[in-house]
């Protein structure tokens, strides 16, 4: 099974049909959820939708809830990683979280990266008292695991697997939620 480069989640403390959900299929950048800064990241999400199971039902479970994403190329990221979440804030019933994706990346590597961001985001979703900086590390110290030692750069195994069974898919080793299940 490839493994990709370890992808961290950061965090600066202190500071389901087989076409594309409508949103992504007309306009990548206007997504109710999902809000996309580069037009080219965001037609490669198009495109990873329209070829990826995992990755349309994960944007489909984001475009469900109620945390805000902003997606944002950028040059540089902390060590090695490809991707990170940052906690932007909250007004509720609404949370707002940033996705840096490190862009030199392959297509198929870098939409990978990009699904295992989004299933951060699906885990913040799925806990709805992170409100802020310190409830999402509290989130990490429960459900997550330092990357590199470091306890300010947290990563879960769903977030691995989910980038991994997406690159898969991507590259037509894996066909459907069912063979997904199944190597789970």
């Amino acid at each position: 099974m490839a493994r990709l480069v370890p992808l961290a989640i950061a965090f600066l403390l202190g500071a389901a049909n087989a076409a594309a959900p409508q949103s992504l299929a007309t306009e990548p950048a206007a997504s109710p959820q999902i809000r996309i800064e580069d037009s080219r990241l965001a037609a490669l999400l198009a495109d990873g939708v329209r070829r990826s199971p995992t990755l349309r039902s994960l944007v489909d479970r984001v475009e469900g809830g109620r945390v805000f994403v902003f997606v944002q190329a950028v040059r540089w990221l902390p060590g090695e990683a490809v991707g990170h979440l940052t906690w932007i804030g909250a007004s509720p019933p609404n949370r707002f979280v940033r996705i840096s994706i490190k862009t030199h990346a392959r297509p198929n590597d870098l939409l990978a990266s990009l699904a295992h961001e989004l299933q951060h985001v699906v885990e913040v979703i799925g806990a709805p008292w992170v409100s802020d900086d310190q409830s999402l590390l509290a989130l990490y110290r429960l459900i997550g695991h330092p990357t590199n030692g470091v306890q300010s750069s947290w990563d879960s195994d769903d977030a691995r697997w989910m980038g991994d069974q997406v690159l898969r898919e991507l590259k037509g080793l894996a066909t459907g939620a069912a063979a997904a299940a199944d190597e789970r």
